[in-house]
């Protein structure tokens, strides 16, 4: 949340740079991808964020209330 309020808007990407080296050595890449999918699905469906992108270049901002 504080990348995307500090940048406006992030990549899947760029959330990949930030998050991949926080997650424990122990995970596969797999799974790693898994967990960075679950974190933007649990903070999109609390209503915390938005995809502004299309469907294959999805674009990630901090919800406007």
């Amino acid at each position: 949340m504080k990348s995307l309020k500090e940048h406006g808007s992030l990549n899947r990407r760029d959330i990949d740079k930030l998050l991949w080296k926080k997650l424990p050595d122990w995970m596969t890449d797999e799974q790693r991808k898994i967990k960075i999918n679950n974190l933007i699905s649990e903070l999109r469906r609390n209503g915390k964020i938005e995809n502004e992108g299309g469907g294959r270049t999805p674009i990630w901002v901090v919800k406007k209330l």
